[in-house]
């Protein structure tokens, strides 16, 4: 019968392919290191979404975070994960991921719904790529978003797709654990707008950590 020790090693060797492929892609032909972050990103943060039916305990995601902690800060010191560390920014986000899920994990076992980890996941997975994407891709065209005399160093057009994104997303997802009328829009516009916000004033790749946690603290409060 196959375990969940069985499902660690394989989300080991999957997303070790994934970081693999990216170095092809990187090494041969340049790739931008923005976007195949971004890849990578969305990669890991929906098909973690199997670990709901794959571990009966946050203990297999904890040490799926380890591994990955440390695979990244080993990583990063010797310069040989290049498609993920030559961006020209600083950023912690490729740290703070697999921690951002372990979070999620625990939240939803000890709540006892899923809906914690599946709509977090979900905003994180694509939205924040899909913000990523447009923002660096406009970046030239697009000037940086400032507001009262702030520079947020993000564009409207990265703001804007993460807005529309995670609003459908978040009405998906609501929707589909039973939220409706009134209550469905509500914490729809709700969880679009708090998780924008939170995108628009994390830096250094935080977000996909403030991000999730403000979102799991709206639902639980409201």
């Amino acid at each position: 019968m196959v375990g969940p020790w069985f499902f660690v090693f394989l989300f080991t060797v999957s997303y070790l392919g994934v970081i693999v492929i990216s170095e092809y892609f990187y090494r041969k032909y340049l790739f931008n290191p923005e976007y195949s972050r971004k890849v990578a990103h969305s990669v890991a943060s929906i098909s973690s979404l199997l670990f709901l039916v794959a571990f009966d305990s946050y203990w297999y995601v904890f040490w799926l975070t380890v591994i990955f902690f440390t695979i990244f800060y080993v990583g990063r010191q010797k310069r040989v994960i290049r498609s993920f560390d030559s961006v020209g920014r600083k950023t912690a986000g490729t740290y703070l991921l697999p921690v951002a899920i372990f979070i999620l994990f625990v939240i939803s076992e000890y709540t006892g719904t899923t809906l914690y980890f599946v709509l977090s996941v979900l905003i994180v997975g694509v939205s924040d790529p899909l913000a990523g994407f447009f923002g660096t891709f406009y970046e030239k065209s697009s000037s940086k978003l400032v507001i009262l005399g702030y520079n947020f160093d993000k564009t409207p057009v990265g703001s804007l797709a993460f807005l529309l994104s995670s609003l459908v997303i978040s009405y998906l997802v609501l929707q589909f654990f039973s939220y409706t009328g009134t209550e469905l829009l509500l914490l729809t516009m709700l969880v679009s707008l708090v998780a924008t916000i939170t995108e628009l004033v994390s830096r250094n790749g935080t977000d996909n950590l403030t991000v999730p946690i403000m979102v799991s603290l709206l639902i639980y409060f409201f």
